[in-house]
């Protein structure tokens, strides 16, 4: 019976000690964090030029096409998110197939963070729910044009304020 509990107390040091180590998670975690951050500049690439052609279309009666720059005559705005909805079919579907998946599938490696990697995931989350958003602006633009530019200017704000404060735990960490 001794032999058994001695036995049993091994073993469950070594599952408890098996975990993987905040260092390594970090790493790990920073390395997913770049990846999602990637792709959210790329959104925010996309919805910039969404909002330039709003602005154009508006301003100038003139749509640009947001792959290729050509430009044509258009003096509705509605119409103009028509055309920029079908020009960018092509990335967006492209996007829903690959990247997207791609970044759900990373972040879901990272959900089980160490006791003292918590608030690296916690930054991590918030990268994802930026590139969520980011995604959402660049691919299903809405509103007015003074709202879409305010939701872009506060989301890019909220973006490098989070930015910022990853490169600071990279550091620490």
């Amino acid at each position: 019976m001794k032999q058994f509990f001695f036995f049993f107390f091994v073993l469950s040091f070594l599952l408890l000690s098996c975990g993987e180590s905040p260092e390594k998670y970090n790493k790990r975690a920073f390395a997913v964090i770049d990846s999602i951050n990637e792709a959210t500049d790329m959104f925010f690439t996309f919805a910039s030029s969404c909002q330039s052609m709003w602005r154009s279309v508006i301003f100038d009666q003139e749509y640009i096409h947001p792959i290729t720059g050509e430009k044509k005559y258009c003096s509705n705005f509605n119409v103009g998110i028509m055309y920029y909805l079908e020009d960018m079919k092509p990335l967006d579907s492209l996007t829903k197939k690959t990247i997207l998946p791609k970044i759900d599938s990373l972040f879901g490696t990272i959900k089980e963070p160490p006791k003292n990697s918590q608030k690296i995931f916690e930054l991590a989350k918030e990268a994802y729910a930026t590139n969520k958003q980011a995604y959402d602006l660049a691919f299903n633009p809405s509103g007015s044009l003074n709202s879409y530019t305010e939701n872009i200017n506060t989301l890019i704000r909220k973006y490098k304020e989070l930015k910022s404060q990853i490169d600071i735990e990279k550091k620490t960490n």
